[in-house]
C-alpha cells in the first residue's frame, strides 16, 4: 500500500504494486470443458491464494471488489472449476482497478459520519445473509441538501470513504427484514467505534464522538425504529430494541430510507452493485436527493431524570425526612 498527494490537505492511498503482483490461475482447455468438476489439491491451493489476495485488496483500497471476493471465500473447502474461472475474472477486475485509490481530504469543523448498510436477500441455499457497511466522513448539515447548507442546490454532501466491512452474518435469518436489522446494528457498532476514534483525533477526547447518520433501503426497518410493536424471533426483537435505544438516546443521530439505486452498500453485498460505491469513493461526493429520500432524526430523545423520592406514608415520616407536603 502506498500513499501520495500533492498537498498536505489531500492524501491518496492505492495498491498498484500489490495488484500488479497478482497472477491468474492457469487453466487448460480440458479443465474449462468440465466446469462442474472438482479441482485438484494444487489448483485448490492456487484458488485459496487468489481469494485471500482479493479479500486483502478489497479490505484495504478496493471496496468495490468486496462482494466478489466474499463469494470466492465461501468455497475455500470444496471449489469447482467454475470457481477457478470466477476467481480469474475477479483478478482481471482487480488489475483493471490498479489505478483506483482512496482520497482523504481535509474536513471542515462540524464533521459527522454517514453510515450505509445493506444485507443480501436470504435464499434457500443459505440462511446466512451477506452483510456490508460503508462509513463516510464528511461535513454535517448537508443531508439531503438541507436548507442553508452548501449542498442545498446539489442534493448531496462531500464525504470520503474511511471504513467499510463485508462478511457473512453470524445469525441465521429467515427474512430480508431480519437480515437488514442485524446488518444495521453491526454497521452502527462499527460506526460508533469509528466516531470515537475520530473524536479523539479531531477533538482530543474519546467521549467527543461524531454524529452518525444511517441510511437503509428497507422501508419496513425504517418504520420499525419508531414503532412500539414487536415481531419476529427473540433475537430480532432484541436487535430492534437495541436499535431503538440507540435512536432514542441520540447515538444514532438520524436514520433515512433511500431507494436501492442510492444504497452505496449494495456494492459490498451484490455482484452488480459496485458502481455507485466506486463513484462515491473516487469523487468524494454522496448523492442524497431530497426527492428520493425520507429521513427522521432523533428529536424526541429520551432524557433521563432523577428518580422521584419515595412516597410518604405517614405524618411522622414527613417530619423525619423534611418532606414539604
Amino acid at each position: 500500500m502506498a500513499a501520495s498527494g500533492r498537498s498536505p490537505a489531500c492524501v491518496r492511498v492505492h495498491q498498484q504494486a500489490y495488484v500488479d503482483s497478482l497472477d491468474h490461475i492457469p487453466l487448460s482447455a480440458a479443465c474449462l470443458a468440465t466446469p462442474g468438476a472438482a479441482v485438484t489439491s494444487a489448483e485448490l491451493t492456487l484458488y485459496r491464494r487468489a481469494a485471500g489476495a482479493l479479500i486483502w485488496a478489497a479490505g484495504q483500497t478496493l471496496p468495490h471488489l468486496a462482494c466478489g471476493a466474499a463469494v470466492l471465500a465461501r468455497h475455500f473447502r470444496h471449489a469447482l472449476v467454475a470457481d477457478l474461472v470466477r476467481a480469474n475474472k475477479q483478478l482481471a477486475a482487480a488489475r483493471l482497478s490498479r489505478d483506483f485509490g482512496l482520497t482523504l481530504r481535509s474536513s471542515p469543523p462540524g464533521r459527522c459520519l454517514y453510515l450505509f448498510t445493506d444485507s443480501s436477500a436470504v435464499t434457500l441455499r443459505s440462511a446466512s445473509a451477506q452483510t456490508g457497511f460503508a462509513i463516510f466522513l464528511g461535513a454535517a448539515g448537508g443531508i439531503f441538501g438541507a436548507a442553508g447548507s452548501a449542498a442545498a442546490a446539489a442534493d448531496g454532501v462531500s464525504a470520503d470513504l474511511v471504513a467499510w466491512g463485508f462478511h457473512r452474518q453470524r445469525q441465521v435469518t429467515h427474512s430480508s427484514f431480519a437480515a437488514e436489522a442485524f446488518g444495521l446494528l453491526q454497521g452502527l457498532r462499527s460506526a460508533l467505534n469509528a466516531a470515537a476514534v475520530a473524536g479523539l483525533l479531531f477533538n482530543g477526547s474519546v467521549g467527543a464522538g461524531l454524529p452518525v447518520h444511517a441510511f437503509v433501503d428497507s422501508r419496513s426497518l425504517y418504520d420499525s425504529l419508531t414503532s412500539t410493536s414487536a415481531s419476529g424471533s427473540k433475537e430480532v426483537r432484541a436487535c430492534l430494541a437495541d436499535l431503538r435505544d440507540h435512536y432514542r438516546l441520540g447515538s444514532l443521530a438520524s436514520v433515512a430510507w433511500l431507494p436501492g439505486s442510492l444504497q452505496l452498500a449494495d456494492g459490498l453485498t451484490k455482484p452488480t452493485g459496485a458502481g455507485p460505491l466506486r463513484a462515491a469513493a473516487a469523487s468524494g461526493w454522496l448523492p442524497l436527493p431530497r426527492s428520493a429520500c425520507v429521513t427522521k432524526s432523533a428529536s424526541g430523545r429520551f432524557v433521563p431524570v432523577a428518580d422521584p423520592p419515595p412516597p410518604c406514608l405517614s405524618f411522622p415520616c414527613r417530619r423525619r425526612l423534611g418532606c414539604p407536603r
